[in-house]
């Protein structure tokens, strides 16, 4: 009987040694499983993974007071500081001079505190005076003209009432019922009235000649 000429192939590398037997193959799946396992975690260092960032604690500001828009015009409504901003300091107190157009005059405010908690102009005296601070007159148009300048910006006409020798003025505001309290707003009487109701009255060509300004009716 010939021998083979040809002698049994030995294993010549780890594929071949492990492929002899169930326990070699249990053994490569290790392996395997492994040598993936390293790939991931590569891969992911790769690109950079951040964990998640702890969320910033939140910080809670404490609301401070502020006035509405017309709060910081010098007008009805207005805030002291404001009249100063435009009127430089009161000469006495809550009364500044202010030249407008050629006129001197003399401009009293009287402030209230407003819903903010902020003190606020409910009225105004609104008079023509001298060089030498007394009286002095301007006729109809004149004292129209003045008195727009203190009225609030959102300020519309409601009705005119008139008095003896004058007319009252009937206006409302939006931003005045906002700086005020409801409460602030009555007529005469102390009837109250709808917040945000304002009046003024002018007088020209008398010997009370001047505008006053105020809250209510």
């Amino acid at each position: 009987m010939k021998r083979s000429s040809q002698r049994a192939r030995r294993p010549n590398n780890w594929i071949d040694r492990l492929s002899g037997s169930p326990v070699n193959w249990l053994v490569g799946g290790v392996l395997v499983v492994a040598l993936v396992a390293v790939v991931i975690l590569l891969s992911h260092s790769a690109q950079g993974h951040t964990p998640s960032a702890t969320p910033a604690a939140r910080l809670t500001a404490t609301a401070t007071p502020r006035s509405s828009g017309i709060g910081n015009d010098a007008t009805l409504g207005g805030t002291p500081d404001a009249f100063t901003a435009k009127y430089n300091d009161p000469v006495v107190a809550d009364t500044y001079d202010a030249l407008i157009d050629g006129l001197t005059f003399e401009i009293a405010i009287d402030p209230a505190t407003g819903s903010d908690g902020a003190q606020h102009a409910r009225s105004l005296q609104i008079t023509p005076v001298d060089e030498s601070a007394q009286q002095a007159s301007w006729t109809s148009a004149q004292a129209s003209a003045i008195v727009a300048l203190f009225l609030p910006a959102d300020a519309s006409h409601v009705s005119d009432i008139q008095g003896s020798g004058s007319v009252e003025h009937i206006e409302f505001s939006p931003s005045l019922e906002t700086i005020f309290p409801a409460s602030a707003f009555v007529d005469a009487g102390g009837t109250a009235v709808k917040p945000g109701t304002f009046n003024y009255v002018c007088e020209a060509g008398t010997t009370t000649d001047g505008c006053s300004m105020g809250i209510g009716v």
